[in-house]
C-alpha cells in the first residue's frame, strides 16, 4: 500500500520523472498502469499510452472511456487503431452524442461505420447527417435523408441536395421551400434554372424539354418565386 501511495506521489509531482522509473524498470510497466488509470486523468492516460512501450492497450482505452474524454478517444484511436478493439469505446461515444467525433470515428472505422448511423441521427446535427450520408454512403439513404429533413436546417439540407446521388428530391424541395429561407430559396431556384438553361442548349425538341421539366418538378420553381 505504501509503495503504492509513493508511485501516485511520483506521478503527481513530476510526470517525467514517473515515466523515466518505467523507462528504466524501477516501476513494472503493469504497476504504473494502475496508478496512471487510478488518476482518472484523460491527458495522463493519453500522454503515458505514447511514450511506454508494451503497455496493456485494450487496459488503456476501457481507462480512456471511463473518463469520456472523447477528444482523447480519438487520439488512442488514431494511434493504436489496429491494436483494441472499437467496442470499448462505442457506448461511451453514442452517450456523447457529440455529433463530430462520431462522424470522425465512423470515418476511421470505416468498415463499421454503419455502427454510429443511429447515434448520428439521434443528434439531429445536420451537417454531420449530411457529411455521414456523403462520406460513409456517396448515395442516398432514406433514414439519412428523413433526419436530415426533421432537423430544418435549411443550408444541409440544400447541400444534401445538391450532392446525394438518388435522394428524393421532391420531399427535399419541399423542404427547402417550408423553411421560407429566402436565402437558399434564391440559390435553390437559380440553381434549377441554370441547370434547364444548360438541358435547353442540348434538347431542341420541345416534347424532349417538357419531360425534362417535370422531371426537374419546374411547378415547384414557380411555387417558389411566388413566395
Amino acid at each position: 500500500m505504501n509503495a503504492q501511495k509513493n508511485i501516485e506521489r511520483i506521478l503527481n509531482e513530476d510526470f517525467e520523472g514517473f515515466i523515466k522509473l518505467v523507462k528504466n524498470d524501477v516501476i513494472s510497466v503493469c504497476e504504473a498502469e494502475d496508478v496512471i488509470i487510478a488518476t482518472h486523468n484523460a491527458k495522463i492516460i493519453y500522454d503515458f499510452a505514447l511514450v511506454i512501450e508494451n503497455i496493456n492497450k485494450p487496459k488503456l482505452a476501457t481507462a480512456l472511456a471511463a473518463t469520456q474524454n472523447i477528444e482523447y478517444m480519438f487520439g488512442y484511436a488514431l494511434r493504436f487503431k489496429n491494436e483494441f478493439n472499437i467496442s470499448r469505446f462505442k457506448e461511451t461515444l453514442i452517450k456523447s452524442q457529440n455529433a463530430e467525433y462520431l462522424y470522425k470515428f465512423a470515418i476511421l472505422y470505416f468498415d463499421e461505420s454503419y455502427e454510429f448511423e443511429d447515434a448520428i441521427i439521434a443528434t439531429n446535427n445536420a451537417e454531420y447527417i449530411y457529411k455521414f450520408a456523403f462520406s460513409i454512403y456517396g448515395e442516398n439513404k432514406p433514414e439519412l435523408e428523413e433526419a436530415i429533413i426533421k432537423t430544418k436546417d435549411v443550408r444541409w439540407i440544400y447541400e444534401y441536395y445538391l450532392n446525394i446521388s438518388f435522394a428524393n428530391i421532391s420531399k427535399l424541395e419541399d423542404a427547402i421551400i417550408a423553411t421560407r429561407n429566402a436565402k437558399y430559396i434564391t440559390k435553390f431556384a437559380n440553381f434549377m434554372e441554370q441547370m434547364l438553361l444548360r438541358m435547353k442548349k442540348r434538347l431542341s425538341k420541345p416534347k424532349m424539354l417538357n419531360i425534362f421539366i417535370d422531371l426537374l418538378g419546374m411547378l415547384k420553381v414557380e411555387q417558389i418565386l411566388k413566395i
